[in-house]
Protein backbone atom coordinates (compact mmCIF):
# COMPACT_ATOMS: atom_id res chain seq x y z
CA UNK A 1 0.00 0.00 0.00
CA UNK A 2 2.87 2.38 0.75
CA UNK A 3 5.10 1.02 -2.01
CA UNK A 4 5.64 4.22 -3.97
CA UNK A 5 6.73 6.18 -0.92
CA UNK A 6 9.13 3.43 0.20
CA UNK A 7 10.80 2.83 -3.17
CA UNK A 8 13.29 5.74 -3.20
CA UNK A 9 14.57 4.79 0.24
CA UNK A 10 14.68 1.09 -0.63
CA UNK A 11 16.58 1.75 -3.85
CA UNK A 12 19.16 3.85 -1.99
CA UNK A 13 20.27 0.62 -0.29
CA UNK A 14 19.94 -1.61 -3.36
CA UNK A 15 20.52 -4.57 -3.50
CA UNK A 16 20.31 -4.70 0.30
CA UNK A 17 21.48 -7.58 2.46
CA UNK A 18 21.87 -10.77 0.46
CA UNK A 19 21.26 -14.39 1.48
CA UNK A 20 23.55 -15.78 -1.22
CA UNK A 21 26.97 -15.09 -2.64
CA UNK A 22 26.38 -14.73 -6.37
CA UNK A 23 29.91 -15.87 -7.17
CA UNK A 24 29.61 -19.13 -5.23
CA UNK A 25 26.02 -19.87 -6.24
CA UNK A 26 26.67 -19.05 -9.90
CA UNK A 27 24.67 -21.85 -11.58
CA UNK A 28 22.47 -22.56 -8.55
CA UNK A 29 21.42 -18.97 -7.90
CA UNK A 30 17.80 -18.93 -6.71
CA UNK A 31 15.25 -16.45 -8.08
CA UNK A 32 15.99 -12.86 -7.05
CA UNK A 33 13.05 -12.82 -4.65
CA UNK A 34 14.80 -15.53 -2.63
CA UNK A 35 18.21 -13.83 -2.59
CA UNK A 36 17.48 -11.05 -0.11
CA UNK A 37 14.68 -9.13 1.63
CA UNK A 38 14.97 -5.98 -0.47
CA UNK A 39 14.96 -7.97 -3.69
CA UNK A 40 11.93 -9.86 -2.41
CA UNK A 41 10.16 -6.54 -1.72
CA UNK A 42 10.93 -5.23 -5.20
CA UNK A 43 9.53 -8.35 -6.85
CA UNK A 44 6.42 -8.11 -4.64
CA UNK A 45 5.92 -4.46 -5.63
CA UNK A 46 6.00 -5.55 -9.26
CA UNK A 47 5.20 -2.83 -11.78
CA UNK A 48 5.74 -0.08 -9.18
CA UNK A 49 9.36 -1.19 -8.79
CA UNK A 50 10.05 -1.65 -12.50
CA UNK A 51 11.27 1.90 -13.36
CA UNK A 52 13.49 1.98 -10.27
CA UNK A 53 15.04 -1.39 -11.08
CA UNK A 54 15.53 -0.67 -14.78
CA UNK A 55 17.59 2.43 -13.92
CA UNK A 56 19.98 0.22 -11.94
CA UNK A 57 20.56 -2.05 -14.93
CA UNK A 58 22.66 0.68 -16.54
CA UNK A 59 24.73 1.47 -13.44
CA UNK A 60 28.51 1.63 -13.77
CA UNK A 61 28.65 -0.71 -10.74
CA UNK A 62 28.60 -4.34 -11.93
CA UNK A 63 26.98 -5.51 -8.65
CA UNK A 64 24.03 -3.17 -9.15
CA UNK A 65 23.68 -4.15 -12.81
CA UNK A 66 23.81 -7.84 -11.91
CA UNK A 67 21.16 -7.73 -9.18
CA UNK A 68 18.85 -5.39 -11.09
CA UNK A 69 19.08 -7.66 -14.13
CA UNK A 70 18.31 -10.67 -11.95
CA UNK A 71 15.23 -8.95 -10.47
CA UNK A 72 13.93 -8.21 -13.98
CA UNK A 73 13.51 -11.93 -14.54
CA UNK A 74 10.64 -11.85 -12.05
CA UNK A 75 9.09 -8.55 -13.16
CA UNK A 76 7.03 -9.87 -16.03
CA UNK A 77 6.19 -6.61 -17.78
CA UNK A 78 7.16 -5.25 -21.19
CA UNK A 79 9.53 -2.71 -19.69
CA UNK A 80 11.56 -5.52 -18.13
CA UNK A 81 12.23 -7.09 -21.51
CA UNK A 82 13.32 -3.75 -22.96
CA UNK A 83 15.75 -3.17 -20.08
CA UNK A 84 17.18 -6.68 -20.42
CA UNK A 85 18.18 -6.34 -24.06
CA UNK A 86 21.31 -4.18 -23.50
CA UNK A 87 22.40 -6.44 -20.63
CA UNK A 88 22.64 -9.37 -23.05
CA UNK A 89 25.65 -7.51 -24.46
CA UNK A 90 27.06 -6.22 -21.16
CA UNK A 91 30.83 -5.92 -20.71
CA UNK A 92 30.64 -8.25 -17.69
CA UNK A 93 30.17 -11.98 -18.33
CA UNK A 94 28.15 -12.52 -15.13
CA UNK A 95 25.68 -9.81 -16.13
CA UNK A 96 25.34 -11.34 -19.60
CA UNK A 97 24.69 -14.76 -18.02
CA UNK A 98 22.01 -13.48 -15.64
CA UNK A 99 20.45 -11.44 -18.48
CA UNK A 100 20.06 -14.63 -20.55
CA UNK A 101 18.52 -16.39 -17.55
CA UNK A 102 16.16 -13.48 -16.84
CA UNK A 103 15.16 -13.24 -20.49
CA UNK A 104 14.42 -16.98 -20.55
CA UNK A 105 12.25 -16.54 -17.46
CA UNK A 106 10.27 -13.77 -19.13
CA UNK A 107 9.80 -15.81 -22.30
CA UNK A 108 8.65 -18.84 -20.28
CA UNK A 109 6.09 -16.70 -18.45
Amino acid sequence: REGESVLPLAMAGFPGPLRVDRHRARDLLPPASQCGPLLELLVALGKLALPHVTVRTSSSDVELRFWATHVLGELRFGGAASALLPRLFDDDASVRRIARRSAASLVAA
